[in-house]
């Protein structure tokens, strides 16, 4: 069956679960609000192109498709249905719908409210069309889903299919830009929410008669102002000349510092103001920045959720800021201990600027003023750094537990514990090795019989050690840092602090692990796996700490008091798969936020231990828990822009 494009706002949608209204308005009801996309489906299934629009005066957020198949579930459609956001107004995904599905959903809000979606386009496609739009937009992982086709691996084509299809990279920003972005309807479908807002503040280092014409969105209020010292922008500004610049700004009213060089973003405005009218709290806003280099085009530099570890070092060199008068006001007439301080990302443009142009000094002034009053880690008492238990599940391989040993226990505090946790090894080498082992001071080893259960495993470690800081170690790590275990404690022992992770290398010196984006591959993946190990990665914080939600647990380190409060590891549920991530999520439910430790160096030989193989259904039960269980989050990690693919962890544009 094929069906060609419908033409513009002709799609069918209608009310399925939790919302109300007709299109293109809706109220949605819930964080899940399901349209149903009235169309037959083919009854072998096939390729299906979408193209919708989203508002630009609401949130960015991440579009969930549905498929459903009766009693069946099929795991093509694990990744298909988590599509990206819309930051320019309009968006477009290719999915695999398997064979009989028998209804297409699609949730466009993630939360209670009003909200503007319109499907305007839907086609569906054979293998032979697919793979044709493929080459020419991504042709050289379309050959690869070719190959992995010829040699009999559907699963593999469907997934480098969807990648070829659904991905552009960052370099290619003007391209992408091109097919994304829509002129506004202000009068109607954008505008919907513009009204009671704050106004906008801007201060100009240059002439204020270069906005005279600006079409200023309806409902949008900007007042644009020359700054008394215009070299106040690049040379900075003393805190009592900021209170004077924005005294009789209304505390809920925004200000701006924009230099030469720097135009608004226009279309990101109603956003802006939409925002702060929504949320009292956040005490600036900021959005991603186009960047304009004559000889190089267009570019772009997309912004990560709100982190007091690493979000003010990038704002710092941003010039897509905008401040609440009274937030401030509040910071320069308080002691330097006050706050803390945070912002929220709009995840959209908020700025165009040249890109030899500098941000206003007086803007990076201000952040740095903000992120002193950021929480920092104290330093530890000799017995802290001690009450430390480190442990590590094993069975057999011998080679791998040893090489792991001789790197760690140089390293180790001199009264920490190790704790090895053996699973029915059975070569006599191993065994002997681990008695020799148990017979050890500070040394004990934990002999658990039956299937592999790594939850299990580590929670009879933890079990087994009264020490204050649990370290869970793979067997097949290697320590490279010295001081790896200094740098996780001190974040651990932060009472703020749940689970710290570390970054670890392949044995071939690239990036194995520098954190956990939850939905990518549709369900958890690693960030900047396989790039250069010098290399700062996506958002640049590659090299920092930095939250996340989750790290893995091939090295994690978290208190026990915090361990014990959640209950551990989910033996019951995730024996094998998903159960450092579920830890990390189920600690941030209880206010332990996530850390991303770059110091803390080991190299990683995963899965040497217990293999890799299997079909990609082998855990289709723990991933089907996990994707319920953490539904909400899968499809709004805050550290990735909604913008981006959940095909690639390399910061591919959607």
């Amino acid at each position: 069956m094929h069906q060609g494009f419908w033409g513009p706002f002709l799609v069918q949608l209608r009310p399925f679960q939790a919302v109300t209204g007709e299109a293109p308005f809706w109220q949605a009801e819930s964080s899940e609000p399901w349209l149903e996309i009235v169309t037959e489906c083919p009854p072998k299934g096939g390729w299906l192109e979408l193209g919708w629009h989203a508002s630009l005066s609401g949130r960015v957020c991440r579009p969930q498709l549905k498929i459903e198949q009766g009693e069946e579930w099929a795991s093509s459609t694990e990744v298909s249905s988590l599509l990206s956001g819309a930051p320019l107004g309009r968006q477009d995904a290719v999915v695999f719908v398997p064979p009989r599905t028998t209804r297409l959903l699609i949730s466009p809000y993630d939360r209670p409210g009003a909200f503007a979606f319109r499907l305007t386009k839907m086609r569906w496609m054979g293998v032979t069309g697919s793979l044709h739009l493929g080459i020419l937009r991504r042709p050289l992982v379309a050959a690869h889903a070719l190959g992995a086709a010829l040699i009999g691996r559907p699963f593999d084509f469907r997934c480098l299919m969807m990648e070829a299809l659904n991905t552009v990279p960052l370099s290619r920003y003007a391209t992408w830009r091109r097919r994304k972005l829509r002129m506004p309807d202000w009068s109607d479908f954008d505008g919907f929410l513009t009204h009671g807002l704050p106004h906008l503040h801007v201060f100009v280092e240059d002439a204020v008669d270069r906005f005279a014409r600006t079409p200023w969105p309806p409902g949008v209020c900007v007042i644009v102002r020359q700054a008394p010292e215009p070299e106040c922008l690049r040379n900075g500004i003393s805190e009592k000349a900021l209170l004077e610049l924005i005294g009789g700004l209304a505390d809920t009213d925004l200000f701006m510092f924009l230099p030469r060089g720097v135009q608004l973003f226009e279309a990101g405005l109603p956003a802006l103001l939409t925002a702060a009218a929504a949320d009292p709290e956040p005490a600036f806003f900021y959005g991603d920045e186009e960047l304009e280099d004559w000889q190089a085009g267009r570019s772009v530099r997309v912004q990560s959720g709100f982190d007091p570890l690493s979000t003010f070092q990038v704002l710092s060199h941003s010039a897509a800021i905008a401040y609440r008068a009274g937030k401030v006001r509040g910071l320069l007439s308080r002691s330097t201990t006050s706050g803390p301080w945070c912002g929220q990302p709009l995840w959209r443009p908020l700025v165009t600027r040249q890109i030899q142009s500098r941000p206003a000094l007086a803007s990076r002034n201000l952040v740095e003023r903000m992120a002193s009053t950021a929480p920092h880690p104290r330093g530890m008492a000799p017995d802290e750094m001690d009450d430390v238990a480190v442990i590590i599940p094993t069975r057999d391989r011998l080679p791998l537990l040893r090489a792991c040993l001789d790197t760690l226990r140089p390293t180790l505090p001199p009264k920490s514990e190790l704790i090895i946790v053996d699973n029915d090894s059975a070569s006599l080498d191993t065994i002997e090795f681990l008695d020799t082992l148990g017979r050890q001071d500070r040394c004990t080893v934990v002999r658990v019989a039956g299937a592999f259960n790594f939850s299990k495993l580590c929670n009879l470690g933890a079990s087994a050690t009264e020490k204050r800081l649990l370290v869970f170690l793979n067997n097949d790590t290697t320590i490279v840092s010295a001081d790896w275990l200094a740098h996780l404690q001190k974040w651990a022992l932060q009472p703020d602090i749940g689970a710290v992770g570390a970054r670890l290398l392949y044995p071939s010196g690239r990036v194995q692990h520098s954190g956990v984006i939850i939905g990518l591959g549709g369900f958890a993946g690693h960030i900047d796996l396989n790039m250069e190990a010098e290399s700062t990665g996506t958002f640049g914080r590659a090299l920092s700490t930095h939250r996340l939600l989750a790290v893995t647990g091939a090295c994690l380190a978290v208190e026990k008091v915090k361990f014990n409060q959640v209950g551990g590891f989910d033996e019951v549920n995730l024996p094998i798969e998903l159960n450092d991530i579920d830890l990390c999520l189920r600690l941030g439910e209880r206010g332990f936020r996530t850390v991303f430790s770059p110091e803390a160096v080991l190299v990683h030989h995963e899965s040497a231990s217990r293999g890799r193989g299997g079909s990609p259904d082998r855990y289709r039960a723990e991933k089907a828990y996990f994707a319920e269980r953490w539904k909400g989050v899968r499809r709004g990690d805050p550290f990735w822009h909604p913008a981006l693919s959940l095909l690639s962890n390399k910061g591919m544009l959607g």
